[in-house]
């Protein structure tokens, strides 16, 4: 649980406080109806995936086009947080979700009647059907009854009047419970919403007449070091995973980067393992790694394969993908990652990074 708070304040920057009476805050409250379907990601969840969910979600934040919000995407941004329910249509094995999220939204693009944005968020979920085993229930989707949803989504808006906007969204929905209970599979659905917003006032006219602070003092090769850390139950017990790893980084253009490098994990799960199975074997990994970077202001997106090199305890498979959220400070970076084997998350955890720029 503590890992998605992490994850919902990275989210949620750069405006937890909703309500601040600055003029240069304009407040919103927005309805949406989704309607989509269940990617079958895995053979074990197949049975189950076949129903259309359907959702309905009530949205409460603010645009701000002060420059300290402005610099964190170098886009105009809203954010708030968003009620939702969403029933899978499946009642005697998935039941419903009801939703609290966090959102960030920053405008990409914008015309004189219309607005393009990119929407994130996360929060947490309580799911009304659980995973039984007694009965080997086919809900391996869930098995906690508190899960943490994320999503993304593509958005396009209309300006009806003054305060008003059609909004037409295309999204991509997740919800797992975080690697605390098995089976985690999760649930992805993409649905497709439309929706009103309404603003307090009338939207604002945006002005060109902000500036990137920063992009003259990157480098385009630096090393990023970067000390992992996660959290995982096995076999209902809590375990602990800490890692180290160092990646070279080259960066392209402004927003978008490649990069290569090893990682060394201490996976608590792992000797969790060994000792339930008595094995003599080392329980540490260590792995090389390759992908990319997309830049959006502060905001760092890296995803990456992982090739294990030395891993005396088998892994699952062999390669395993890494996601990461981060937030830069300077010269320093803090976020969260998610690392999965194939179609199953394994593992999310925080992570502190520190740039050494190379000349």
């Amino acid at each position: 649980m503590r890992i998605r708070i992490g994850l919902i304040v990275i989210f949620s920057l750069p405006g937890l406080i909703l309500f601040s009476q600055k003029s240069d805050n304009h407040h919103f409250t927005g309805l949406q109806a989704h309607y989509g379907f269940i990617i079958p990601h895995t053979s074990a969840i197949e049975a189950a995936s076949h129903s259309k969910p359907y959702g309905l979600e009530i949205s409460f934040g603010r645009l701000s086009s002060s420059f300290e919000s402005w610099k964190v995407f170098h886009h105009y941004n809203m954010s708030g947080i968003q009620l939702g329910y969403f029933n899978f249509q499946n009642p005697s094995v998935t039941g419903c979700a009801y939703t609290l999220t966090f959102f960030t939204e920053p405008v990409l693009s914008r015309g004189e009647k219309w607005i393009f944005s990119v929407k994130a968020g996360a929060g947490f979920s309580w799911q009304t059907k659980l995973y039984d085993y007694r009965t080997d229930s086919l809900n391996k989707f869930f098995s906690t009854h508190i899960s943490f949803p994320i999503y993304l989504s593509a958005r396009f808006k209309y300006r009806l009047s003054p305060r008003t906007f059609f909004t037409l969204s295309g999204n991509y929905n997740h919800i797992s419970n975080g690697a605390m209970k098995v089976p985690n599979m999760g649930m992805n659905f993409p649905t497709l919403s439309i929706g009103v917003e309404q603003f307090f006032r009338s939207f604002p006219e945006f002005d060109e007449k902000y500036t990137s602070e920063g992009n003259s003092r990157i480098s385009e090769h630096y090393i990023l070091f970067q000390v992992l850390a996660g959290y995982k139950s096995v076999w209902g017990e809590p375990t602990r995973t800490a890692g180290l790893s160092a990646r070279y980084t080259w960066k392209l253009r402004t927003f978008y980067a490649l990069n290569g490098g090893a990682e060394m994990i201490f996976d608590g799960g792992v000797r969790k393992m060994v000792e339930i199975q008595s094995m003599n074997v080392d329980y540490k990994r260590f792995a090389i790694t390759a992908g990319q970077d997309f830049f959006l202001g502060k905001i760092s997106f890296t995803q990456y394969l992982g090739v294990y090199l030395y891993s005396p305890y088998k892994a699952r498979q062999p390669v395993y993908q890494k996601y990461e959220l981060a937030y830069r400070m300077k010269d320093f970076l803090a976020g969260v990652y998610l690392k999965a084997h194939t179609s199953e998350a394994e593992l999310f955890g925080f992570s502190l990074n520190y740039i050494l720029r190379l000349r």
